[in-house]
């Protein structure tokens, strides 16, 4: 997968990169009971990247079966300036609500986040890539925070308090911006018409569409 340069955020649920696979066409079921969800999957963190000060690139999703196995991207540029604690800690937090977007997108029902999905995403599904950095985020924002924390019990308490806030932090993102996340999905799994054939909108294609424009205005036309 490519993407933009820096930080890589979605899933990959196949060994397989497409070489060689036997192609499948995408029915209308199939797109709309799994790819679709999983296009939203990737708008969700290309949407929440944006939302919270991040350049992002382009969204891939690829299908590798018939199975929901997929490989999908969307790729959002690190870089910050930090001039100190305050600074840190909003960027790991801004970084932890980024990488439960996907999980929490993917399970939009009628503009709203259903948890019980999204957290069975990260936990079992393609967000596994996720959780794993959101949770050694939390665990570095926990170290900043609390740093006189003694004991598991208190340390996990940290912990707690920390992801619970995000997480309902992220969600508050997600169902604000239901609405684009979702077009930008459909639009990216529409795309596909077989298994292996790879889905990408480019930085480009995003950065002409109106709904991207009207959300995220340059300076100078947010000024006019």
């Amino acid at each position: 997968m490519n993407a933009a340069p820096g930080s890589q955020v979605g899933s990959d649920t196949s060994n397989s990169q497409g070489i060689g696979m036997k192609r499948f066409p995408i029915d209308a079921y199939y797109r709309k009971s799994t790819v679709l969800p999983l296009g939203c999957h990737e708008a969700g963190h290309y949407v929440v990247a944006r939302v919270l000060g991040f350049k992002a690139g382009s969204v891939k999703l690829q299908m590798v079966d018939m199975n929901g196995g997929h490989i999908g991207g969307s790729g959002s540029e690190p870089a910050r300036a930090l001039y100190g604690v305050k600074d840190i800690l909003e960027y790991l937090e801004a970084r932890v609500q980024v990488a439960y977007a996907g999980a929490l997108a993917q399970s939009l029902s009628n503009g709203k986040v259903d948890e019980k999905v999204a957290l069975n995403t990260l936990d079992e599904g393609g967000g596994l890539t996720d959780s794993a950095k959101a949770r050694e985020l939390i665990h570095l924002i926990r170290n900043i925070r609390y740093p006189a924390a003694n004991g598991e019990a208190e340390i996990q308490l940290g912990l707690d308090e920390i992801k619970d806030d995000l997480w309902r932090r992220a969600i508050a993102l997600i169902e604000k911006d239901h609405e684009l996340i979702f077009g930008l999905g459909d639009r990216l799994s529409s795309e596909l018409k077989f298994t292996g054939q790879e889905a990408e909108l480019s930085e480009a294609e995003l950065e002409s569409m109106r709904s991207i424009q009207e959300r995220f205005p340059k300076p100078e036309e947010s000024k006019a």
